[in-house]
């Protein structure tokens, strides 16, 4: 019996992640990557064929202005990675594809705008969409008073700062997107994981102590910024990660998932560093591993 995975639901959750997440367009970071895997992975079907490039004519429509050069080259070099993944590791799950795929992107995008010098203006045009987007939320909730006034200056000021750790997890959840959707095209069999079995390598650990390492020691200007988009990509993961040990310990039972549920809203910035640190101790304690052995004996 072929193994269905997540469904509908997963899907709409992934993309209300790159919606919120994503600094770039939202629909050319989800569609270019589905495109490149209907051309370039098995079977290669005529109809495939035909539906991805009508996917990319409908990507590079329209007006090239702004950042459309940036945007559709950051979605062309992450979707190149994950296709290099998928083939250099035929049994790895997903989620290893792709956080690999976007951190190698990182390097390479980053490496490429740092090359051409065009860091300063990525920035200014960034923060430029954040000030207007805080701008009109500060008209929708103006009350005169200064407090409203540092509030919407710091919603604008923060996302700009991490940008890059934003784009990393929205570009992870239109990877995820992209593959369940070739996936299902392609009748391949190999769906996403559940939730309670999210899960990545262990050593991407040292990524998230590098992270650490470059907010508490700045070797350089870039340094405290480069190691707080890490430990915010990074930590997002390790979160989630947290979650799914939780759920996977828990299990169905529904009072206590309802529990759960009414205490990280209101409690939020509690339950996710409870999250974070559990999924961090799961690197090393392999949590559900040991529950299950546990469940065993008993």
């Amino acid at each position: 019996m072929t193994r269905r995975g997540p469904g509908w639901p997963t899907v709409v959750a992934l993309v209300l992640v790159v919606l919120a997440f994503s600094v770039f367009h939202p629909l050319q970071l989800m569609v270019l990557p589905l495109a490149l895997m209907l051309m370039a992975l098995p079977p290669r079907r005529p109809g495939m064929v035909v539906a991805a490039v009508l996917l990319v004519g409908l990507v590079f429509l329209g007006p090239r202005e702004g950042l459309w050069n940036v945007e559709r080259g950051w979605s062309l070099i992450v979707a190149g990675w994950f296709l290099l993944a998928v083939v250099a590791w035929p049994d790895a799950p997903f989620v290893s594809r792709g956080v690999a795929a976007v951190l190698a992107a990182a390097v390479t995008g980053g490496a490429l705008i740092g090359a051409r010098a065009g860091w300063p203006g990525l920035d200014a045009a960034i923060a430029h969409r954040f000030a207007e987007a805080a701008a009109a939320m500060g008209e929708a909730f103006a009350d005169g008073r200064p407090e409203t006034e540092a509030v919407v200056q710091r919603a604008a000021e923060l996302p700009g700062q991490l940008f890059p750790g934003l784009l990393g997890l929205a570009s992870l959840a239109a990877l995820a997107i992209g593959w369940w959707g070739y996936q299902r095209i392609a009748r391949r069999g190999e769906p996403l994981g559940r939730l309670p079995e999210f899960r990545f390598p262990d050593p991407l650990v040292w990524v998230l102590i590098a992270g650490l390492v470059l907010v508490a020691v700045p070797l350089a200007d870039w340094a405290p910024r480069a190691g707080g988009n890490l430990l915010f990509f990074m930590g997002s993961l390790y979160a989630l990660r947290g979650l799914a040990v939780v759920l996977a310990l828990v299990g169905a039972h529904v009072p206590t998932l309802v529990a759960l549920g009414l205490v990280g809203l209101l409690l939020w910035p509690i339950v996710m560093t409870g999250t974070l640190v559990v999924g961090v101790a799961d690197t090393w304690l392999d949590l559900r591993a040991a529950s299950l052995a546990a469940r065993d004996e008993g």
